[in-house]
């Protein structure tokens, strides 16, 4: 069970998937329900972050299995994540090594994928021969499977979400002047998203799985999400504080963005107040046409008469 406003990001999300045409969930959605989750700061918060980016990383393990059977780094990188879990009071040189480790396994993959990009269009197997002995290569999905692997190890490890994939929170301000889209968050490298693309392929590319990717985010949304929420009963005695904490972070949020609305209000009050001075000034002077226009009509109405008696006094004057 989880709240009702996080049921709500769910289904607005679920509606999303459904009615993108390549079945992708769009990253403002995962952004809200990231946000919703709470503050990786605090304890509870990067309990959920963490439960629900190593289930994606999960979820994605077969891909790499499947693809180098052998190379053990990404259960050995999963297993880090998992003990940087188990502590409540994370140590710092636990979570310093976890992120070490997920950078050296990042580095790796990033050149791998940056020869895939290099040999784009060429016989990539051919090629990849003479430059490197097979063995250190790896298909384009088994490698964002250790992405995703590698975002759970930092999750995991309590850092700021929002500072590894381009989500900050300045880019969520209620006065950014860029509206916030699918578009313009496309790059929001969460362990959702590269599982995602493990699982089913690029969205942008031909070759992917759109039935596949379908089935991921339901998943991912009825089942990872309201796991991820409730996973953990804290048996320490500052949990509720956390929880409170977290509240207070979604709070402001909302205080934020009322408070925005409120200045949108009162300048479309004052654009109002001015829209009224305008019409009243348009109304005085159209009341002193109508009386100018008066008098000139009482002017023409008296005419007949003063030269009626212009000509009687021309007849009869001395």
């Amino acid at each position: 069970m989880v709240p009702a406003a996080l049921q709500d990001l769910l289904d607005a999300a679920l509606d999303a998937v459904g009615g993108d045409p390549r079945h992708d969930l769009p990253a403002i959605h995962r952004l809200r329900i990231y946000r919703y989750v709470g503050s990786s700061n605090y304890l509870r918060g990067r309990w959920r972050h963490g439960q629900l980016a190593i289930a994606a990383a999960e979820r994605a393990l077969p891909v790499w299995r499947a693809a180098r059977p052998d190379d053990p780094r990404a259960e050995r990188l999963l297993d880090t994540a998992r003990e940087c879990l188990r502590a409540d009071d994370l140590p710092d040189a636990l979570a310093e090594s976890a992120y070490k480790r997920g950078v050296d396994a990042w580095q790796w993959l990033m050149k791998i994928l940056d020869r895939h990009r290099y040999l784009a269009g060429a016989r990539r197997s051919e090629m990849i021969a003479r430059l490197k002995p097979l063995e250190e290569d790896a298909p384009d999905r088994a490698l964002w499977a250790l992405a995703a692997v590698v975002v759970a190890v930092w999750a995991a490890a309590g850092g700021d979400w929002g500072d590894w994939w381009g989500a900050t929170d300045s880019r969520m301000g209620p006065r950014d002047a860029d509206p916030i889209t699918n578009e313009t968050l496309w790059d929001m490298a969460d362990a959702a998203r590269w599982a995602a693309f493990a699982v089913a392929g690029d969205p942008r590319e031909g070759e992917s799985d759109d039935a596949a990717r379908l089935g991921y985010w339901r998943w991912w949304l009825a089942e990872a999400v309201p796991a991820a929420w409730a996973s953990r009963q804290f048996a320490r005695p500052f949990a509720a504080l956390d929880d409170c904490l977290t509240a207070v972070v979604g709070v402001r949020e909302q205080l934020a963005l009322i408070a925005e609305e409120l200045r949108a209000l009162l300048e479309d009050e004052r654009d109002l107040q001015r829209k009224m001075e305008e019409t009243a000034s348009r109304v005085a002077l159209l009341e002193q046409h109508r009386r100018d226009v008066a008098d000139m009509v009482g002017l023409l109405t008296e005419l007949p008469r003063h030269i009626a008696s212009a000509q009687e006094y021309g007849l009869h004057g001395p």
